[in-house]
């Protein structure tokens, strides 16, 4: 057993082995977004409609650069309002691989603001998404160690089931708090067809939340943060602040690290805490085009094999978005 870990970790690197470890015991997590501030669609399904516009946005992250096999991340949305109907629409489609396992998966939107006072920032948002999620794992880019190992297809094997998330999202004018799960169909899609290999999409609850503080000369200062849970492994903590000048240009820095929200027996003891620290910066152009890129340095051993992860962002305003939503862009 041994001796075919080794030969797979020579094969696709130490990323991918962890990943095979991973699969057997029945975990994956989602893909992780340093901005996910400007991805609000992949964590909440009740975002969609948020900036009363019609937009468009990509994203890019390549996750430990320098490690073979290690994660890649795609995704891609698109979201409108229906005026004065308080509904939103939206589509999002993403990939993620990281050694032989991948994701793909793509949800249709729905979203319904309630206005909560006269102000109409002051609204209580519903979303849930409909969708199908395939997970895969590609036996040809393992190697093992013995011939005719059950336990490892022998070529790319795929499953898909249909797939559910469902959201909320309190928003003031300078504040915004939203709570979320998605994968909650994610028990049809436990095991890879003809594999003994277990590829489990595991439901994972998302409470995010940042603030804008107006400072003087129209630069902001917006605090944020994102706890991700699976109820597995440690729930992972994001925190942000970043500096906003004009409503056009943002830079701001970002630590991850692990928390224990409630006792896991499952855990070990003295497993290192922090993950990493970033620097973060977004770009707005003629109130229609955004540009942002994140780059993260881990602060465990992961240091020592890797030299970063970078992450780039697009989106694009089909039309400018009203005045009421312009600080809404910066969440």
């Amino acid at each position: 057993m041994l001796r075919s870990y080794t030969k797979y970790l020579r094969k696709i690197g130490f990323v991918g082995w962890l990943c095979l470890i991973n699969s057997m015991a029945n975990a994956q997590q989602d893909a992780q977004y340093s901005q996910y501030m400007f991805n609000g669609l992949y964590v909440n399904p009740a975002y969609a409609g948020y900036r009363d516009a019609t937009y468009a946005q990509a994203f890019y992250r390549s996750q430990w650069t320098g490690i073979k096999g290690a994660p890649e991340s795609l995704s891609f949305s698109f979201d409108t309002y229906i005026e004065d109907k308080k509904i939103g629409l939206g589509v999002i489609l993403s990939k993620d691989k990281i050694g032989a396992q991948s994701m793909l998966n793509g949800y249709l939107t729905f979203a319904y603001r309630l206005r909560l006072s006269e102000d109409p920032n002051n609204t209580l948002s519903f979303g849930l998404g409909a969708g199908i999620l395939q997970t895969g794992l590609d036996g040809s880019l393992l190697e093992p160690g013995e011939l005719n190992d059950i336990r490892i297809p022998t070529a790319l094997e795929r499953k898909t089931a249909p797939d559910l998330r469902a959201g909320l999202q309190f928003t003031m004018a300078n504040f915004f708090v939203g709570l979320s799960v998605n994968n909650l169909f994610s028990h049809q899609a436990n095991q890879i067809t003809n594999a003994p290999v277990y590829l489990t999409a595991k439901s994972h609850y998302y409470l995010t939340s940042a603030a804008i503080f107006p400072l003087q000369d129209g630069l902001k200062l917006k605090p944020s943060f994102l706890i991700k849970d699976d109820w597995h492994g440690p729930a992972s903590l994001d925190l942000n602040t970043f500096f906003i000048f004009k409503d056009a240009f943002s830079i701001g820095a970002t630590y991850r690290t692990s928390i224990q929200i409630f006792p896991r027996k499952t855990l070990e003891e003295g497993l290192t805490k922090r993950s990493a620290i970033g620097l973060l910066m977004d770009f707005l152009v003629q109130k229609r085009f955004r540009i942002g890129y994140a780059f993260d340095y881990s602060l465990n051993q992961l240091a020592n094999y890797e030299h970063g992860s970078h992450e780039i962002s697009l989106g694009y305003y089909f039309s400018p978005p009203k005045e009421r939503s312009r600080l809404f862009y910066c969440f």
